[in-house]
């Protein structure tokens, strides 16, 4: 299905469609890897908005990079997983298989685990957008843990309150022996 006219297979393809996630998330992760999602500045290019501004930020137009890479929340919620971004990621969009694992996310599902992120994001965008949702940093984190843990099915699926010494509640998330990511969540 990510054939190019030439009929050579894209470096996504298999990346996107060997994933466990389910096909509707996959088939959102065709979309954004085509740039084809319907963010602001898709509806703009149709006629359909006035302004590409991204309404969850207001500081940049809202591309499909934006949504899930650019956008303040977007790289805040990377960052705390532990992933180092590029300072352009429209890279990562030509080769979704070039994203650099961090060393304590099992390669094992990895592609499925980028998957359900990206689209954790996209759904968080939609929850502000058209309902006003104002979910936390750490709320989408813990809902991201459960997805990944319904679509890879490890379990268990183990979520350790943690003070540091400096003060600063944490939470340890892990799949299995796996640990996740560590969330810093509040100071006390």
């Amino acid at each position: 299905l990510l054939k190019s006219k030439d009929g050579q297979p894209q470096p996504a393809a298999s990346f996107i469609w060997e994933s466990r996630a389910p096909r509707r998330v996959q088939f959102f992760m065709w979309l954004l890897s085509q740039r084809r999602i319907q963010c602001r500045v898709n509806l703009l290019r149709k006629k359909v908005l006035d302004s590409a501004v991204c309404e969850v930020c207001s500081s940049d137009v809202e591309t499909s990079e934006h949504v899930v890479f650019g956008c303040h929340f977007a790289k805040e919620f990377w960052e705390k997983l532990g992933f180092s971004l590029p300072v352009d990621c429209s890279a990562l969009f030509d080769d979704l298989s070039s994203f650099q694992r961090p060393s304590h996310i099992p390669g094992k599902h990895f592609s499925t685990f980028i998957a359900l992120c990206c689209w954790k994001l996209w759904k968080r965008r939609n929850g502000v957008v058209f309902r006003s949702e104002n979910t936390t940093i750490q709320n989408t984190l813990e809902t991201q843990a459960r997805l990944c843990h319904a679509i890879v099915g490890v379990e268990p699926l183990i979520m350790y309150p943690l003070y540091s010494a400096n003060g600063h509640m944490g939470i340890d998330i892990c799949l299995g022996p796996y640990l996740i990511f560590y969330v810093v969540v509040s100071d006390r």
